[in-house]
């Protein structure tokens, strides 16, 4: 099979992921609840991951929480900051992660909240954002890159006019960590929130949210922490008040070699993504009965498009039926469909990555000519 479904979650693993996942099996213990040997070795490998990913994003000084996806991370982003009777500002652009959490709290009168639409190149430019602040707007919760049309937003701009104010910065790079090179302190953001299973090469179950220690978050779950035992009160120690329950040890050591071996191979990593991404855009944008959600000039992986009038699950279908795994649907972003106009039959999403190749983008594409071709003389895929 073809995989071209790596915005959903990424299927290569380097082998030293593979090799740190059963290490960790293998030689399980509880790390940060127990003091023997073997919980100390593993507490020591849980904290080097977090050194390695402040280093890939240029975090220094902030703290990383592990969560177990980047839906996780948002809704501690997002519950664990915002404050009740506040505005919150965010995109139309937005996966549910986002979504649910912001609307929940206004359907509740915790906050008021505005939701911004993109313009004609497909992104919230900065001004939309800054004329949107109110006296009282406490965040403005943002993705990087789309996830249906690959948009990608100017965060570090929007970083700037946010400077000196004291509205948090949330940023959603599920389509960026890895892909994207992303500096914490460079982009002036208060909180990046990541799963660790797409662009950064790691195991399924894994997240991470980088944050400004000031922000104080609240956390999303209460018990064991291996700290204040005696109190049965919450500690506010970070990370361990904020990471309750025993962690996902062997993901967490996954994650950390997925971390140093992005780090080391980024330059190829994204060298890759964009040929790929180019590649197929512009074989796309030739056929006629093709229509194209993706801008031309984007390279971050994430294409959606929709084949004459044909529903994007039938035609998900078909490329599952020649060998080709893509997305179709809505993505779990429904204002985006809602923008573009596809809201009722979603869209098809094909996104490629490492170690997808130039040969796998034209036998999709070749792939595609078939499906055009049968639509064309009988108007569907299946009779």
């Amino acid at each position: 099979m073809i995989y071209l479904d790596n915005a959903a979650s990424g299927r290569f693993k380097p082998q030293c992921v593979l090799n740190a996942v059963n290490y960790a099996m293998k030689h399980s213990a509880n790390p940060g609840r127990s003091g023997h040997k073997a919980a100390l070795e593993l507490a020591l490998k849980v904290e080097e991951c977090r050194e390695r990913l402040i280093a890939l994003f240029g975090a220094e000084g902030a703290g990383v929480v592990f969560t177990k996806n980047c839906t996780e991370a948002l809704n501690l982003a997002i519950f664990g900051s915002h404050k009740k009777g506040s505005h919150v500002i965010t995109t139309a652009l937005e996966h549910n992660s986002v979504l649910r959490p912001l609307y929940y709290l206004a359907s509740i009168g915790e906050i008021e909240l505005t939701v911004l639409s993109p313009d004609k190149s497909g992104t919230v430019p900065p001004f939309a954002v800054s004329a949107a602040i109110k006296e009282n707007t406490s965040q403005v919760v943002i993705t990087h890159v789309s996830n249906v049309t690959g948009a990608t937003n100017d965060i570090r701009s929007i970083g700037k006019l946010l400077a000196g104010t004291k509205i948090k910065l949330i940023v959603d790079c599920a389509q960026s960590a890895g892909h994207a090179r992303i500096r914490f302190h460079d982009f002036n953001v208060d909180a990046i929130c990541a799963p660790g299973h797409k662009g950064m090469y790691g195991p399924q179950g894994t997240g991470f949210i980088i944050f400004r220690e000031e922000m104080r978050l609240r956390p999303l779950l209460y018990g064991g922490t291996g700290t204040d035992s005696d109190n049965v009160f919450q500690p506010l120690s970070v990370p361990e008040g904020l990471e309750s329950g025993t962690l996902n040890t062997p993901g967490i050591l996954g994650l950390s070699e997925a971390t140093a071996w992005v780090t080391e191979n980024a330059d190829m990593l994204r060298a890759t993504l964009a040929s790929l991404t180019t590649a197929t855009l512009k074989g796309l944008s030739t056929m006629q009965g093709v229509e194209l959600y993706t801008r031309a000039d984007e390279v971050s992986g994430v294409i959606s498009f929709n084949l004459m009038s044909a529903g994007s699950s039938e035609v998900a279908d078909y490329y599952s039926s020649r060998g080709i795994a893509v997305r179709s649907g809505l993505q779990c972003a429904p204002l985006v469909h809602a923008n573009l106009g596809t809201l009722e039959r979603g869209a098809v999403r094909v996104s490629p990555s490492y170690p997808n190749t130039i040969r796998d983008v034209e036998r999709f594409l070749s792939v595609t000519e078939d499906a055009l071709r049968i639509l064309r003389r009988r108007g569907t895929l299946y009779e």
